[in-house]
């Protein structure tokens, strides 16, 4: 997960204090969400208190608002890596992974279409080699 603000290109990630996030406006997911889930975690964890919240239901959205310097944000690297390379966000790795179940249910004594047998074989496939990445 990546701590991500709009972009500095001054930005000294070396001595960087976590006692800055404490007067920040944070941008956040909604209730349910994982990320959500996440930057609470690491908001008790770090004894942070946000000086405001607003709460949007994407990460794209979440990216565009900090992107638009109306707060910082944790969030995914996936969803951060274009912006970082066009010089919208800067982020800090804070060196912690999150890792999630997923969990699909099918009805019982009901034949699944093609289709959707494809997406659970791929899904099946994509988890299997990401799980082989992680050390």
């Amino acid at each position: 997960m990546m701590l991500a603000f709009p972009y500095t290109p001054d930005l000294d990630t070396k001595n960087f204090s976590f006692d800055i996030l404490e007067n920040q406006k944070w941008i956040v997911r909604e209730e349910g969400s994982g990320t959500r889930e996440f930057l609470n975690m690491f908001l008790a964890t770090n004894e942070i208190i946000p000086k405001g919240i607003m709460i949007l239901g994407s990460n794209y959205a979440v990216k565009e608002a900090v992107k638009n310097k109306l707060g910082i944000t944790i969030i995914s690297e996936f969803v951060t890596n274009p912006a970082v390379l066009n010089k919208e966000l800067s982020t800090i790795d804070l060196g912690s992974s999150y890792t999630r179940h997923f969990s699909y249910i099918l009805p019982k004594n009901i034949t699944i279409s093609k289709a959707s047998q494809v997406f659970l074989d791929e899904l099946k496939h994509y988890t299997s080699n990401l799980n082989k990445k992680r050390p």
